[in-house]
């Protein structure tokens, strides 16, 4: 989340800080860049729009075509010598026509592609079923809190997969095993 803090630019900042920035890198471009050459195009897939475009899950329109025009300049594929600028660009195309339509929020827990934890064992929570959980009188629930841009997140997946197993093995149903996707 470090990155997020650092990079993403305040919507306040304003034009005066669009100048300032002229000819040095955009950090959020750094890090989609990175992630692109590092992890590919499926890890780019598993980000949500307002991920992708670096901007806060609640935040206004004009923040997300804001930052989509300051990412767009960088990776547009006329002007960018990058090998990932034509994947990027379409991507951040697509996440920008999510971000407006509001689709990608109830879509989200349908879409086997952006679920980060794909085994059984690991139950991928939304807000509503994390809070439905932790109220609920039944199972003890282990959660997870994760990111999917996060390099430790991803490292550590296999294990807590592999937890999830060993546990519902020794205690069944008496626990089960979630994780629930950060926000900004």
């Amino acid at each position: 989340q470090e990155w997020r803090v650092e990079c993403a630019p305040d919507a306040a900042e304003g034009d005066a800080a669009e100048e300032q920035r002229e000819g040095q890198p955009e950090p959020t471009a750094a890090w989609l860049e990175g992630l692109a050459r590092d992890e590919g195009e499926e890890a780019l897939e598993r980000l949500l729009p307002h991920e992708l475009l670096g901007v806060g899950e609640f935040s206004p329109v004009e923040a997300a075509k804001a930052a989509f025009r300051r990412l767009g300049r960088h990776f547009h594929p006329d002007k960018s010598a990058s090998p990932h600028s034509a994947l990027l660009f379409d991507q951040l195309r697509a996440a920008l026509d999510q971000f407006k339509s509001g689709s990608w929020r109830t879509a989200q827990d349908d879409d086997d592609r952006r679920r980060f934890f794909t085994d059984a064992a690991v139950v991928e929570l939304n807000r509503t079923s994390h809070a439905a959980a932790a109220a609920s009188e039944g199972p003890l629930w282990l959660v997870q809190y994760f990111a999917p841009w996060c390099h430790q997140c991803i490292a550590n997946k296999a294990y807590y997969v592999l937890a999830a197993r060993r546990l519902s093995q020794i205690l069944g149903d008496r626990v089960r095993v979630g994780a629930l996707r950060c926000g900004v």
